[in-house]
């Protein structure tokens, strides 16, 4: 009855109608904190197709033991791209609040993950297609919580267009999320997935764009 999300990457850098990752090159954690360890119900072993500089992550290692003997690696990333094949997981996250530091926070999670290219800004809050909620907040006019401006800018995104495999793609040199708001008749997970992480990013939720898989035989 369980299933194991595997996370293959993790984007947080949108410019030029691209996505890409930036490797963090930081400890996320501060000096001064113990996880308390204990032994995970799973063990992954992965063995990729191709040499990558991908980062296949099972979701949620914190804080668990690998092969009985080594931590795994910490969050953001455990990398198959280090050589690194084996991983313990948890279906249940565990809790790690007041665990990041505070140059990690300030230099990955708010400096790169609300980080929305200019031009994509002035065209999304013009293009006459923004809910007044939306635009009230992105204003200042009226608060929210973090929960709910997500709960309702995923909704809202769900709602922007049926989803069809077949959807076409953007004209060339076309921003891919205004195109995706303004001028699109459908559209799949790519394009639900980049437009939400942008206009979350635009009202101050820190967000990032994640593919992966999903595992669910016993």
């Amino acid at each position: 009855t369980d299933c194991l999300y595997l996370k293959v990457e993790s984007l947080d850098t949108y410019k030029g109608n691209v996505l890409s990752s930036s490797k963090i090159r930081r400890d996320a954690f501060n000096d001064d904190y113990i996880q308390a360890y204990e032994e995970a119900p799973y063990t992954v072993e992965i063995e990729p197709l191709i040499i990558s500089t991908s980062d296949i992550v099972p979701y949620y290692t914190d804080g668990y033991l690998s092969d009985n003997t080594e931590p795994t690696a910490v969050n953001p990333y455990n990398s198959t791209a280090t050589g690194k094949r084996s991983f313990a997981v948890a279906l249940t996250p565990k809790k790690t609040a007041g665990a990041y530091s505070e140059k990690y926070l300030e230099d990955y999670v708010y400096g790169t993950n609300l980080e929305v290219p200019e031009s994509t800004e002035k065209a999304i809050i013009s293009s006459g297609k923004l809910p007044d909620w939306y635009l009230d907040i992105y204003y200042g006019n009226s608060t929210m919580s973090d929960a709910e401006k997500v709960r309702k800018v995923t909704n809202f995104v769900r709602n922007l267009h049926p989803y069809d495999t077949d959807t076409e793609y953007p004209p060339e040199g076309a921003d891919f999320v205004v195109w995706f708001i303004t001028d699109a008749k459908t559209g799949i997970c790519v394009h639900y997935a980049t437009t939400s992480v942008v206009l979350l990013r635009l009202i101050g939720i820190p967000a990032r764009y994640v593919r992966g898989y999903v595992d669910d035989s016993s």
